[in-house]
């Protein structure tokens, strides 16, 4: 029940503000009319967690590292160690 709840009111709240905020920002911002600006209580933690992953990627600093390769044929193993820089 308690889920359900909460389902209705993530749904209820999120449609309303959807529709002021877009009502509301196209009236402002002549750039947006006819967009549509979404609103849902979940998308606030999603996009948190998109904007750190990007900041993570864009900090990325490639170090060297080993690659493992094993080749299995009948009657024969070739292993090769590869550095990668």
């Amino acid at each position: 029940a308690a889920v359900d709840a909460r389902q209705e009111l993530d749904l209820r709240l999120g449609v309303a503000w959807t529709r002021y905020l877009t009502r509301r920002l196209a009236g402002r911002f002549g750039a947006l009319r006819g967009c549509l600006v979404s609103y849902g209580p979940c998308q606030t933690p999603a996009l948190g967690f998109v904007v750190r992953r990007d900041h993570e990627r864009r900090s990325f600093t490639p170090h060297p590292h080993w690659a493992v390769e094993v080749e299995l044929a009948p009657l024969t193993l070739t292993l090769t160690l590869t550095l990668t820089l």
